[in-house]
């Protein structure tokens, strides 16, 4: 055990010299590239390298209770790392190849109307989920009239809250932007907190430490630290509100009664979060040993994204392998090694890749995922900083926060981003030409 855990530790700390050395040179061409390199190191520090070592201290306490053998848990690893040193190399050949990264201040200007369009959709999209909570009945044309644009907004509308906040403040400072993402901020932190979902308040904290990092404000950072020692203390007290019902979080938020029944201390809660994802991914291994590879499934049944379930009535759920979302792989890991039928979970993308084709997946899919954040990372690299909330949607946040992005979400992401997304952007462009155009009469 103690020898396999130490490899683990030794193979995550290649991964982070390796993207030290690759982003050393990409990060010269553009601030968006100094986002990639800060996203691995979250990924690879949280996921890999504090588990493992928590592991050594705990005795695989976790793995043991499912019955996770050591060696599994490195051949899992094994396979994140050969995965992330193709991928940091797909992206440095990409990335590094092409010429020009310039900021285009034309494009700027139009994602930036871009983003404050997305906000103020935002906004109202948070006040009527906010309001439903409260009891108020509120028509919430998301679910009507906006049906289509509700995955872009409700996405990109939670990495903008952030990234606005600081942007408006310590970057481009303009005070009716800034008050409009307090506003959003607002909304947000209301219904991260009654929702009960950690990652909600916890990774965003860390998105705004790079980007405090990139603008140069490490100042404001110790404040950051302390909100997040303090949702931490608040948590721990509070872990299980999540699994409650609407008003009984009420009752609890407003009361400040404790939840009861926590089993674990505090290391021992960030052992078991961030170590689940590798944990859970052995049921990929097993699977793959045994012969019951998903193959083509999770890619065929995302391929039918695009088409409205009104013309399609019979659509599968992108992602799964056979009937309803419960085929999916997040749901059938935690079904093969906790018998919890329904429930989902975070998973390498790699032990993933290999469920669907085994060794040549984990190659392969790991090239197309490099690939094609490679080339969306090149493009939204023309709009500077403002491109970080762009790339920051394909990596589905603010759960798996994942760069290295599976096969079978390329298509989602496609008719759930890229198409609304241009169609806001080509909006917005005709509209300026059309002003330009009066003006020029």
């Amino acid at each position: 055990m103690i020898i396999s855990l130490a490899t683990s530790i030794f193979l995550s700390f290649l991964v982070i010299f390796y993207n030290r050395l690759i982003f050393n040179i990409l990060s010269k061409k553009s601030e968006l590239f100094n986002f990639l390199e800060y996203v691995v190191y979250y990924k690879v520090l949280f996921y890999m390298l504090i588990p493992s070592i928590l592991r050594l201290y705990s005795g695989m306490q976790f793995e043991l209770e499912i019955g996770v053998e050591p060696i599994e848990l490195f051949i899992i690893y094994l396979f994140e790392f050969i995965s992330y040193m193709i991928w940091l190399s797909v992206i440095f050949l990409l990335i590094r190849s092409a010429k020009n990264y310039q900021p285009n201040g034309r494009y700027i200007q139009i994602i930036e109307t871009f983003n404050i369009i997305i906000l103020i959709m935002y906004v109202y999209y948070m006040f009527a989920r906010v309001m439903t909570i409260f009891g108020y009945e509120f028509d919430n044309l998301f679910d009507s009239s906006l049906y289509l644009f509700y995955p872009l907004v409700s996405t990109l509308g939670a990495v903008l809250v952030p990234f606005s906040l600081i942007y408006y403040k310590f970057r481009n400072r303009n005070n009716k932007k800034f008050y409009l993402s307090l506003i959003a901020t607002i909304f947000y932190l209301a219904y991260a907190l009654i929702s009960g979902v950690r990652g909600l308040i916890i990774h965003p904290i860390f998105f705004a430490i790079a980007l405090l990092i990139i603008f140069n404000r490490v100042y404001v950072i110790k404040y950051l630290f302390i909100i997040l020692l303090a949702y931490i203390i608040f948590s721990s007290s509070f872990m299980q509100i999540r699994h409650l019902n609407t008003d009984e979080k009420l009752e609890i938020l407003t009361s400040s009664q404790e939840m009861k029944g926590g089993k674990y201390n505090l290391i021992d809660n960030i052992e078991w979060r961030y170590g689940e994802s590798s944990r859970l991914s052995v049921a990929f291994l097993r699977r793959g040993l045994s012969g019951d590879f998903a193959g083509i499934a999770p890619l065929a049944s995302s391929l039918y994204a695009p088409i409205p379930r009104f013309l399609f009535p019979e659509k599968p759920i992108p992602g799964s392998i056979g009937e309803g979302k419960y085929s999916m792989g997040m749901y059938l890991i935690n079904d093969d090694m906790r018998g919890q039928w329904g429930t989902m979970s975070e998973f390498y993308s790699s032990a993933h890749a290999y469920w669907e084709f085994g060794l040549a997946g984990v190659i392969v899919i790991t090239i197309l995922s490099g690939i094609w954040i490679g080339l969306l990372s090149s493009l939204f690299s023309k709009v500077g900083i403002l491109g970080v909330p762009l790339i920051m949607i394909f990596f589905k946040p603010w759960g798996y926060n994942e760069p290295k992005i599976w096969l079978y979400d390329i298509p989602l992401q496609i008719s759930h981003y890229i198409i609304p997304g241009f169609s806001i952007f080509f909006a917005i462009v005709v509209y300026r030409g059309m002003r330009q155009y009066r003006r020029s009469q």
